[in-house]
């Protein structure tokens, strides 16, 4: 009976491609594998191919050998997505800039975050791609403030962009007014 339900449960996927930006990160990871699961060929992008090290808990997954193909892309790079998303009928956006420096400002952070959003975004467009679920950083439910004062704040919603339906989750502080 479990094998059958594997089988039923890997032809969902069979001949359909996802995309998952930032494919080696801890959200995307899991993303990636439960795709490979299901039976999905999943072109993942990763900011860099030269240490195998670096992407071998992607390379290991059941089913990676056969469905899975790597691509690097910069985010901040226009066009970087555009072979990564080609034949893909749906992305999962998950990559975004990281750091753990506390002096950066919501320029440094924030300005990366939503270009590359929107180079993804112009790459799914020129490759007719029509579905992209966006999620945030795991950056966003740090709380940097002094003595804390934010609360996290889970968003989600649906919306059309150019022919594309987004689904966002996004998590961010919220600082509560003094």
């Amino acid at each position: 009976m479990a094998g059958q339900q594997l089988a039923a449960k890997q032809r969902v996927g069979r001949g359909r491609t996802v995309c998952v930006t930032g494919a080696s990160g801890f959200v995307a990871s899991h993303c990636v594998q439960q795709l490979l699961g299901a039976g999905y060929t999943v072109h993942g992008t990763v900011r860099s191919l030269t240490n195998p090290d670096k992407v071998r808990h992607l390379t290991s997954l059941f089913g990676a050998s056969e469905r899975l193909k790597l691509f690097e892309a910069d985010l901040l790079k226009e066009g970087s997505f555009d072979e990564a998303v080609a034949g893909c009928e749906a992305v999962l956006h998950t990559a975004s800039p990281f750091t753990s420096d506390k002096t950066m400002t919501e320029d440094d952070f924030c300005k990366p975050a939503i270009q590359g959003t929107l180079n993804v975004l112009g790459s799914l467009k020129r490759n007719g791609v029509k579905i992209c679920v966006i999620t945030s950083s795991t950056a966003a439910v740090y709380c940097y403030t002094e003595g804390g004062g934010g609360a996290i704040v889970l968003h989600s919603c649906v919306s059309c962009l150019h022919g594309v339906d987004l689904i966002i989750f996004v998590t961010y502080i919220g600082h509560r007014s003094r």
